[in-house]
C-alpha cells in the first residue's frame, strides 16, 4: 500500500500499487485525479512518453524520467518497478 499525498489536486489517501510498471503508473495518476494529458503536462512531459510508460511493457524509461514520475507521484521508485 501507498500514502497517496497529492500536493498537485490537494487529495489524500491509501491506494495499492500492483501490476505491471505502466498499471502502477496509471493506478497512482487515476488516485489523484489526473487524465494522461494533465499528468503528462504536469511533469514536463509530452503525452507520448507517458502514455507508452502506462500501455507498452517493452518500454524502458530513462533514469531521470523515473525519478520525475516517482517524485511528482510520491511514490519510491523501487514501488514502481518491483513485480507484485
Amino acid at each position: 500500500m501507498t500514502e497517496v499525498n497529492c500536493a498537485h489536486c490537494g487529495g489524500t489517501g491509501t491506494i495499492l500499487l500492483k501490476g505491471s510498471f505502466g498499471n502502477k503508473l496509471r493506478m497512482a495518476r487515476k488516485a489523484y485525479g489526473l487524465t494522461l494529458a494533465q499528468a503528462a503536462g504536469s511533469m514536463g512531459f509530452t503525452l507520448g512518453p507517458l502514455y507508452q510508460m502506462e500501455t507498452r511493457e517493452d518500454y524502458n524509461p530513462t533514469l531521470n524520467t523515473l525519478k520525475a514520475v516517482a517524485a511528482f507521484y510520491d511514490i519510491p521508485i523501487s514501488e514502481l518497478i518491483e513485480g507484485e
